[in-house]
């Protein structure tokens, strides 16, 4: 997964995915990119699980798996988001405490 979303090419598919499911011709239009090089993305996202492919008749249609980034986020960022958010909040307030006042000099 993790190298799945390396990629900065694969990111931007997933960008483009959040906003809706696309057939695979719609995305590769919509990225500006050759079909071979999106299909080489989608597979790897399609094995990380990020991307799961619906078959509508003819057309393959690439929906975003938002699952496994959501277990990315409860188990790695959830985890250390409120402890440096407090400690950010605390460094604002000592850093603003020590700071003079406009107009005040030291000493």
């Amino acid at each position: 997964m993790w190298q799945a979303l390396a990629n900065p090419w694969r990111r931007r598919i997933l960008d483009v995915l959040r906003i809706g499911p696309l057939p695979t011709g719609e995305l590769v239009t919509a990225l500006g990119s050759q079909r071979h090089q999106v299909i080489a993305h989608l597979t790897v996202l399609r094995t990380a699980g990020l991307v799961v492919v619906e078959q509508r008749g003819r057309q393959r249609l690439n929906h975003l798996n938002p699952v496994p980034i959501g277990r990315i986020y409860h188990r790695w960022v959830s985890a250390y988001e409120s402890s440096w958010t407090q400690a950010l909040i605390g460094l604002k307030g000592t850093v603003e405490e020590d700071r003079p006042l406009q107009g005040e000099t030291n000493g």
